[in-house]
This record gives C-alpha cells, sequence and structure tokens, in this order.
C-alpha cells in the first residue's frame, strides 16, 4: 500500500490456465459513497505476455452513505502506513 494506491496480487483459473492477477487502485468518495476504483489491471498466464484489462471493470461500489448511523456521510478516506482510514462526519 503506497499512498493514494493499494496493489493486490493473486492467482485465479480461467479458460483451464492459472493466471496471476495484479490490481492497482484507490478508494474514492462520489456523493457520499464509498469506491474501490481501479486503475490498473493486469494477467499474465503460462506462455502470454501481460494482457491488460484497465478500463473493463467498473469502480466498484464498497459502501453507501445511506447505510451510515445518524446521518453520517463520508468525508474523506486516506491510505497511510498500511491502513484505510475513513472520516465521516454530517
Amino acid at each position: 500500500m503506497n499512498p493514494g494506491s493499494i496493489l493486490t496480487t493473486a492467482k485465479t483459473r480461467a479458460l483451464g490456465q492459472t493466471f496471476e492477477v495484479t490490481l492497482e487502485g484507490g478508494f474514492t468518495i462520489i456523493n457520499g459513497d464509498l469506491y474501490y476504483k481501479a486503475t490498473h489491471i493486469a494477467a499474465r498466464g503460462m506462455g502470454l505476455n501481460v494482457l491488460s484489462l484497465n478500463g473493463l471493470f467498473p469502480d466498484v461500489l464498497v459502501a453507501r452513505a445511506d447505510a451510515l448511523p445518524f446521518g453520517l456521510a463520508f468525508e474523506t478516506v486516506e491510505a497511510k502506513d498500511g491502513v484505510v482510514i475513513l472520516t465521516a462526519g454530517k
């Protein structure tokens, strides 16, 4: 985790192959809702060059603002020292 971005790697099986997938992105607040926005997605399989999947996946809704108690809404999100810090207020 770097300030402003989170890098994740995983292995998955598809089309009879194992692919190593790299996902980089960060959290953002849109209209009070918390989203994960991928900025880079790539997959590498046996005998293949890296396949770029950028732009193929939409932002992922992590939490809706109206799900917070007491009428609170997300205000800021920050990645710091390996932790994602969220603040909420009215």
